[in-house]
């Protein structure tokens, strides 16, 4: 009970930080797109064209699989076994990995479990333009196909909502590497103009595409 609390706690604080940070984000997204691919980071303004097919190549020394930077990630190591009561994933070689629980495991909610249930993305993707329209099947099905090889590899990886509006497709997503990958995975199929911009601390994405 007590290490709930502290991690109720941690959650509580991270969630009004992360809520802080989101806002001074959004107030320095209205800058019209202007490079084929930019990232910016707003931890000193840097900004940076990049190549579209190195998404996961700037950050090496994350773990995809278990979030290493994610604020959501308990910070006392969960035991062996541990398994997450709503995705079923369960902790071994302290990685969250698609196993089988033992009987009578200890119960805890991963990192991603724990972001949709308190509604609060780590990634979020913006889709838009009239050729959203025009190839909306085939745009959704590289998304879909992604995310299922994501989660399938890196269960900390999901899309949490996808939202369909005339001319944009609204993605969210618990991790910001998933995010990303789609995002890098458009422009290499369908070309366009993509931006990615990153929180202070590398722990909130936007990602937006147009065409």
């Amino acid at each position: 009970m007590r290490l709930r609390s502290v991690l109720f706690d941690r959650r509580m604080r991270t969630y009004r930080q992360q809520t802080r940070d989101l806002i001074d984000l959004d107030q320095k997204l209205s800058r019209p797109l202007i490079h084929p691919v930019t990232q910016v980071h707003e931890k000193g303004n840097a900004m940076k064209s990049l190549r579209p097919d190195t998404s996961h190549k700037t950050r090496p020394s994350q773990d995809l699989s278990t979030g290493e930077h994610d604020a959501y990630r308990a910070k006392e190591k969960l035991p062996d076994g541990t398994r997450c009561p709503d995705c079923g994933a369960v902790i071994a070689n302290g990685r969250w990995q698609w196993l089988t629980a033992l009987e009578g495991a200890a119960r805890e909610r991963c990192p991603a479990c724990l972001r949709i249930h308190d509604d609060f993305p780590a990634g979020y993707v913006n889709l838009t333009g009239s050729y959203v329209d025009e190839q909306r099947a085939e745009i959704l099905s590289i998304v879909h196909n992604l995310a299922s090889k994501q989660k399938a590899e890196h269960p900390m990886q999901r899309v949490m909502k996808i939202v369909e509006e005339r001319g944009a497709v609204k993605i969210t997503t618990t991790d910001i590497h998933l995010a990303r990958a789609i995002g890098d995975a458009l422009h290499r199929a369908h070309a366009g103009a993509l931006e990615i911009k990153y929180g202070p601390d590398d722990n909130i994405v936007r990602v937006a595409w147009h065409r």
